[in-house]
C-alpha cells in the first residue's frame, strides 16, 4: 500500500528532476511494484485518500491496465508526469515489464511514458466496479483540471524507454531450467489474465489431463505461465476463494506440476509476493511437485 515513506521519496524524485540541466542524465530503473512504491498525491489529495482508492481497486477485480489508469490521474509524477517535470537533459529509463502484452505505459503506472488514458477513463473504472472512494477523490476526478501527458507531447522528445526484461523471458529460463533436467516444459502463455479461480480450473484439468492421458504433453512434465489473475472480493468472499483455487490445485495428480508467475494474483493482503512468499496455493504446489520430482530423479532442491 502507498506510504508516507514513498511518498517523501517520490517527491525528492521529482524534485531532482526539476532541478535537471541540459548536461543532465535521469536514469531511471522501473519495474512492477512501482505503482505503490513511487506514490505522490495529485494537489488537493493526501495519502490516505490514495491508500483508499488503492485498497478499494485491489479488492474490486479490477484488470492492471484498469487500476493504473486510476492511479495515474491520482498521481503528481505516474503517467508520464516524471519526464515531465525534466525541463532540460535527457531522460533514459530502463523498464522491467510484469504486465500482459509489456505496455511500457502500464509498468508501475508509467512514469516517464505517454499516458494514453484519460480522466474520463479513470472515472469509468471507478464507475464499472462501484467503488466508493473519498470525496477528495471524486472531486478531482470530476473537475479534470490537468490531464497526463500523453503520447507525442514534446516533453517525451528528450526520454528513451528501453524494455530490458519481460515475462516471457522468464519463461523460457524457466523452460530451460526443466530441460536440462529431463523434464518436458509446455508453455502455456506469458500474458493468461481473468479471475483467478477460472484459471485455476482450467490449469489443474490441464494437469489431470496430461497425467492421465499424455495430453499435451506426457509426464514428466512442467506446465508453465504467467500473466496477471484477479480475486474479486464481496463481503467475505475472500477466504472462500482462495480455497476453491487452493482445493483444485491439490487435486492435481502427481506426475506434472504447474508452475504460474502468480506476481499479478491480486488480493488484500499480499498482492505482489513473486510466487514465492508460500502462501499462494499455485506456487506452493509447484514447489511441492518440484520438490517431489527432483527426489524421484536423485536431484538436489535448489537453495
Amino acid at each position: 500500500m502507498p506510504d508516507d515513506a514513498g511518498g517523501a521519496t517520490a517527491l525528492r524524485i521529482l524534485q531532482l528532476a526539476e532541478t535537471a540541466g541540459p548536461d543532465d542524465l535521469l536514469l531511471c530503473l522501473i519495474s512492477g511494484g512501482g505503482s505503490a512504491l513511487l506514490t505522490l498525491p495529485a494537489p488537493g489529495l493526501t495519502m490516505d485518500d490514495l491508500r483508499a482508492v488503492n485498497k478499494a481497486l485491489l479488492l474490486s477485480g479490477a484488470a492492471i491496465h484498469e487500476m493504473n489508469c486510476v492511479r495515474k490521474h491520482l498521481s503528481a509524477i505516474s503517467g508520464g508526469r516524471l519526464a515531465q517535470a525534466v525541463k532540460g537533459g535527457r531522460v533514459v529509463s530502463l523498464m522491467i515489464s510484469d504486465v500482459p502484452g509489456d505496455d511500457l505505459s502500464v509498468i508501475a503506472s508509467g512514469p516517464t511514458v505517454g499516458d494514453p488514458t484519460s480522466f474520463a477513463d479513470a472515472r469509468m473504472v471507478i464507475s464499472k466496479y462501484a467503488i466508493a472512494v473519498p470525496a477528495a477523490v471524486e472531486r478531482y476526478l470530476a473537475e479534470a483540471k490537468e490531464e497526463t501527458p500523453k503520447p507525442g507531447d514534446p516533453c517525451f522528445t528528450r526520454v528513451e524507454n528501453i524494455l530490458i526484461a519481460k515475462p516471457q523471458d522468464a519463461l523460457e529460463a524457466a523452460a530451460a531450467f526443466a530441460r536440462r533436467h529431463g523434464i518436458t516444459p509446455l508453455v502455456l502463455g506469458n500474458a493468461i489474465e481473468g479471475e483467478a479461480r477460472d484459471v485455476a480450473l482450467v490449469m489443474a484439468g490441464m494437469a489431470r489431463q496430461t497425467v492421465e492421458h499424455g495430453q499435451p504433453i506426457a509426464a514428466p512434465c512442467v506446465l508453465i505461465s504467467g500473466g496477471e489473475t484477479t480475486v474479486s472480493v464481496k463481503g467475505e468472499g475472500r477466504g472462500r476463494a482462495q480455497l476453491r483455487i487452493s482445493s483444485q490445485f491439490r487435486d492435481c495428480r502427481r506426475g506434472a506440476f504447474l508452475a504460474h508467475s502468480c506476481h499479478g494474483l491480486r488480493h488484500g493482503r499480499h498482492r505482489r509476493h513473486g510466487g514465492q512468499c508460500g502462501r499462494c496455493p499455485a506456487s506452493r504446489y509447484a514447489r511441492q511437485g518440484a520438490g517431489q520430482r527432483r527426489q524421484s530423479q536423485g536431484l538436489r532442491s535448489p537453495q
